[in-house]
């Protein structure tokens, strides 16, 4: 094999973690009560995931602290534009 041409290598359980809620096999009922927490804003100080090694732990850690920065980028996004908006807004009139 050449130099040019590289060969993508990963470890098995990072090249198939789960990105989403939806993803997660056998964990419904924790995947459903930590997205209702995200969508309604209900979201504790702290979360503790526990069980047998390979259950899922670390992906749905990963996967709600994704989702919440996501979320928090975006209303920080929606407060910039709001306030740009009115800015313009009050200059207009």
């Amino acid at each position: 094999m050449s130099d040019n041409q590289t060969v993508e290598k990963k470890v098995l359980a990072l090249k198939y973690r789960p990105k989403r809620f939806e993803d997660l096999v056998g964990q419904s009922t924790i995947s459903q009560t930590l997205s209702l927490a995200l969508d309604s804003n209900r979201l504790s100080h702290a979360y503790l995931f526990s069980g047998l090694r390979g259950s899922g732990k670390t992906s749905t850690a990963r996967i709600m602290a994704k989702a919440y920065y996501v979320r928090r980028v975006q209303l920080q996004n929606l407060v910039k534009f709001v306030k740009t908006v009115k800015v313009q807004i009050q200059i207009d009139t």
